[in-house]
């Protein structure tokens, strides 16, 4: 191996960067959002079914779209929840709730209703939260919820492979 060393010219010319091209901004002729036109609530994601642990969280989470912006109102059973108890947050249609330490008395049947000056709409669910604390009623609700499918349970059984 040989190494070739020459001399370093004496006028070495001097280093200039070549200057960037200058780019042209337009201005843009669209929109990057698409303007809704005033429409009622309607609900794209609905809330599911939870089977919670006792001293579990629960989030509900459902979906909403509506212009003008749709007002929201959770019930229980019915009855209107406290927000206070309730952490609720309504962010870009997402709509969530959150049970805290579940008990079995947070057992029932939860609503979502959207509402705004166009029109109203809604989504349910059934919260069962299992636990030692649990009356006969909440067992007895439990048991007809999660074995509420038994037709289609013996169904698969009955043409299923035979064993």
């Amino acid at each position: 191996v040989f190494l070739n060393v020459q001399p370093v010219p004496k006028d070495l010319p001097r280093y200039e960067p070549e200057p960037l091209p200058v780019r042209k901004r337009e201005l843009n002729t669209y929109k990057l959002y698409k303007e809704e036109k005033e429409c009622a609530p309607m609900f794209t994601f609905h809330l599911r079914p939870r089977v919670m642990q006792e001293g579990a969280t629960c989030k509900l989470l459902c979906c909403c779209t509506g212009n003008p912006h749709p007002a929201i109102q959770w019930l229980k059973s019915g009855k209107p929840l406290e927000p206070s108890k309730f952490p609720i947050t309504h962010t870009d249609g997402v709509i969530t709730i959150e049970i805290i330490n579940c008990q079995p008395s947070d057992s029932g049947k939860y609503k979502c209703i959207a509402t705004n000056s166009l029109g109203t709409d809604s989504t349910d669910c059934v919260v069962i939260v299992e636990g030692n604390n649990m009356s006969e009623e909440q067992k007895q609700m439990s048991d007809s919820i999660l074995y509420s499918d038994h037709r289609y349970l013996s169904r698969v059984v009955q043409n299923g492979p035979t064993l």
